[in-house]
């Protein structure tokens, strides 16, 4: 497990997840079993009923809560969203609602294709505000599964002195997006994914956080809050080999050749937080270090 920077450790194909103990300089007994509160954060919106955009949405939901259930007896999960008012209907009970979102991308800059696209940092900042006493939390999008220990998975990372963790996704085959299917999606391995998609922080790190307008469902929106994590992080843990999570297929809509203005106003939105991030000699080394010399 290469170690980037002094903050930053990676978890590469082909790398167990016990070479962590190594890293850390951890002898062969392990750490105390944390007991966590932990607030888990998405966007929810409406999809059309009977569309496979509905049912993707409701197989996440029912990963979300079997993982919930499995570490019941660790930790303690909260589910959250932060929803425009029209979305209020779309948004299961187990969620807690928090406050709604007062604007959407359009509000900042005409696009080809207007959509009502919420900003990132928008979602984070009212999750952030109701989430109660949890010590961390957890954002992810409304079409990433969590397999059924990840949540316990997580917990135990944290024991191992990670305060922030970020998860790339597997990607299996979209065959079906019946929930009922969900114990055969579980055993698929699929394929690696290089995107940025699931991320868990300590609840008190936002306040330090630099902010942005990337709105989300378009290309580079989570890179603002990567550089924000790396750049804050005491010691981070970059997950690009374990089954921790998975989407159905390998769609790229956000891809589409009409839509690339968004992912253009996205990518200067990055460039504003890893300026203003660069300012302290420490965070611009993290940061070079981790694009590969390219800043």
């Amino acid at each position: 497990m290469p170690q980037f920077t002094d903050n930053l450790f990676v978890q590469n194909p082909g790398e167990s997840l016990l070479d962590v103990m190594g890293v850390l300089g951890s002898d062969t007994t392990s750490p105390d079993v944390g007991r966590y509160r932990i607030a888990h954060l998405m966007n929810t919106y409406g999809t059309p009923p009977g569309s496979d955009s509905e049912r993707i949405h409701q197989a996440t939901y029912s990963s979300m809560r079997t993982a919930r259930d499995f570490c019941a007896d660790t930790h303690a999960i909260r589910f959250l969203s932060a929803q425009f008012p029209e979305d209020h209907d779309s948004t299961p009970d187990m969620f807690r609602m928090s406050d709604d979102l007062q604007r959407s991308v359009l509000d900042l800059q005409s696009f080809n294709v207007p959509r009502k696209l919420p900003l990132l940092f928008d979602i984070l900042e009212q999750g952030i505000k109701c989430a109660g006493d949890a010590e961390y939390l957890i954002s992810t999008n409304t079409d990433i599964n969590l397999m059924p220990y990840f949540y316990s998975s997580i917990g135990r990372m944290i024991d191992y002195g990670f305060d922030v963790i970020v998860v790339n996704r597997r990607e299996i085959p979209g065959f079906s997006t019946d929930p009922a299917l969900m114990p055969l999606m579980y055993p698929d391995f699929g394929a690696s994914h290089e995107g940025y998609d699931c991320f868990v922080f300590p609840v008190k790190l936002y306040n330090r956080f630099v902010t942005n307008q990337a709105c989300v469902g378009a290309g580079l929106v989570m890179r603002g809050l990567l550089y924000n994590l790396l750049a804050h992080a005491r010691k981070m843990l970059l997950l690009r080999a374990c089954h921790l999570t998975f989407h159905l297929g390998q769609d790229r809509a956000w891809q589409a050749p009409q839509l690339k203005d968004y992912t253009e106003y996205n990518r200067q939105q990055s460039a504003r937080v890893l300026n203003a991030l660069s300012a302290d000699p420490v965070k611009r080394t993290r940061l070079k270090m981790f694009m590969g010399g390219s800043r």
